[in-house]
């Protein structure tokens, strides 16, 4: 499975928000994954003052499920010549399935219009950038700053946006900044910017370049 790294940079987070901070973005995005049957494996997030870090083996594609989906009751979907009605049609089109492909289905409370659909199965690299936003959005913070007028608050400025899935940026806007593939080091030892060529090659950039340690 690729590897993925979400790196959001900021300036000096204070250190009471640790490591709280980093275990509650590992939740938010394993619970968004969830929702989008994304499998993974490998999970850890990490937090230094100017970072809050999330990495995983995701599966390149969402699970397929097959799900049954009922509508209209017999009586509503069919017409007394056994025609189907617009309830009918309506309800195919809302599913995205063709009406000679609807059947009735028995259940307790009688028998109900009912098609079978496939969700799920779209490449993860489409579905991530929603899920990094919105994960990155809602960090919470004691207080929470704006800046530069824009309508967006975090516990500090951000700076930049690290989003690779494999060697492929995961891309994305927040708060005027754009997602790609460039790190920051340390501020003295090792400022950067850095380019990192693919999510398997963060850490060495990180220490070997910005010599920063990761890892508490």
């Amino acid at each position: 499975m690729p590897e993925f790294i979400l790196e959001i940079g900021a300036e000096e987070i204070p250190a009471r928000c640790f490591p709280g901070l980093n275990q509650e973005l590992g939740s938010l995005l394993e619970k968004a994954l969830d929702r989008a049957m994304v499998d993974r494996s490998g999970v850890a997030t990490f937090g230094t003052p100017r970072r809050i870090v999330f990495r995983a083996e995701l599966a390149a594609t969402q699970r397929s499920v097959v799900e049954l989906v009922t509508g209209p009751p017999k009586k509503v979907a069919y017409d007394a010549g056994g025609n189907p009605t617009k309830a009918a049609s309506g309800f195919a089109k809302t599913q995205g399935v063709d009406l000679a492909d609807a059947f009735l289905h028995e259940t307790g409370k009688g028998e109900y219009l009912a098609v079978r659909k496939t969700v799920g199965g779209g490449k993860t690299l489409d579905i991530l950038p929603a899920i990094c936003r919105d994960a990155i959005s809602g960090l919470s913070f004691p207080k929470k700053m704006r800046w530069g007028g824009l309508d967006f608050g975090f516990g500090r400025p951000l700076r930049w946006v690290l989003a690779l899935f494999g060697d492929e940026v995961v891309p994305f806007a927040i708060a005027g900044i754009s997602s790609g593939r460039t790190t920051r080091g340390h501020r003295v030892m090792g400022p950067g910017p850095f380019a990192v060529a693919a999510a398997s090659e963060y850490f060495a950039v990180l220490r070997e370049q910005g010599r920063v340690v990761l890892d508490a």
